[in-house]
């Protein structure tokens, strides 16, 4: 089974590969790459007891604020 610990080494790659990347078309692929990875650990982690559904809200919030911030 994979591990929320791995998804998050999934979604820091693809925030490196976004950072390089040649284009905005590249770069948000792999932005939405990162977040789903993201949310994917949070839902083990979630099904494991070890966050609430509350703590993904926030998570999920704060994601969203940056991106806003990001576009300015």
């Amino acid at each position: 089974m994979l591990s929320s610990d791995l998804y998050r080494q999934f979604m820091t790659d693809c925030l490196r590969w976004a950072k390089s990347a040649h284009n905005e078309k590249d770069r948000a692929t792999y932005l939405q790459l990162a977040r789903t990875w993201h949310e994917a650990s949070l839902e083990i982690e979630r099904g494991l007891g070890l966050i609430s559904e509350g703590d993904i809200y926030y998570s999920v919030l704060r994601e969203k604020r940056h991106q806003r911030s990001e576009k300015g």
